[in-house]
């Protein structure tokens, strides 16, 4: 039986990517050096920065939902997973989801400069 206090610490780790999530996709972080999606291009043109990031921040918000709720149900669909089990299913699950929120961005990136291209 997984413990508690276990599912605590990832529903805790879940609402930290959705409470760094909410300021990207608001537009309130702007550039800087530390926190956001941060490359280059973004970094030297606000114009990019912030519909990159808001993407990106919508994308940890929706993982940090989706893992949330991974975390809570999984011990209760499946009682007799092992804690082995579980943490090996949420890590996955972490990372899977921090590499589809790096490709959108990405994508999202490569997306608005290849329309300017087009200009």
């Amino acid at each position: 039986m997984i413990e508690g206090d276990v599912v605590f610490v990832y529903l805790g780790f879940s609402a930290l990517l959705v409470a760094l999530g909410v300021p990207l996709a608001m537009g309130r972080v702007p550039p800087n050096p530390l926190y956001g999606f941060r490359t280059p291009a973004t970094q030297a043109d606000p114009t990019l920065w912030y519909p990159v990031n808001a993407r990106t921040g919508q994308d940890l918000i929706g993982a940090g939902l989706v893992l949330g709720g991974l975390a809570w149900l999984l011990p209760r669909l499946v009682p007799s997973l092992s804690p082995d089990a579980y943490m090996g299913a949420w890590t996955t699950g972490i990372v899977l989801a921090l590499l589809l929120v790096l490709l959108r961005g990405g994508l999202v990136l490569r997306r608005i400069e290849a329309e300017r291209g087009g200009d």
